[in-house]
């Protein structure tokens, strides 16, 4: 008699034969202090610096960041222009898109 199995799983069975294969479908048991990635990876910390007086008030670095954490500044440098400032340091990944979106290369970013 045969078993009853999942419907999906049965499909996928009968394509491949009995062999060894069928071993990849199963769930290993967990031995031992093996971590999962989620425990080893720790979440990614960096900072940034705005030169504000090579900064020209493009806003490309903002539109840039996927966090948020760059903001337009109310002050003026020597030039006239206003540049931006960095918001949070807490919140930044160092995944330096603002430094590469930036065409004056204002922006340095640091990892941690």
């Amino acid at each position: 008699m045969r078993e009853k199995t999942n419907p999906v799983f049965s499909i996928v069975a009968e394509r491949v034969p009995r062999s060894g294969i069928m071993e990849k479908y199963r769930i290993p048991k967990c031995s031992g202090r093996r971590k999962s990635i989620a425990q080893e990876t720790k979440p990614l910390k960096g900072r940034i610096v705005i030169d504000s007086e090579l900064c020209k008030e493009c806003h490309l670095c903002i539109h840039a960041c996927k966090k948020g954490l760059i903001v337009p500044s109310h002050q003026y440098n020597s030039r006239g222009y206003r540049p931006v400032c960095f918001k949070d340091e807490e919140g930044c990944t160092g995944c330096a898109l603002c430094a590469t979106a930036c065409p004056d290369i204002a922006i340095e970013v640091y990892r941690e």
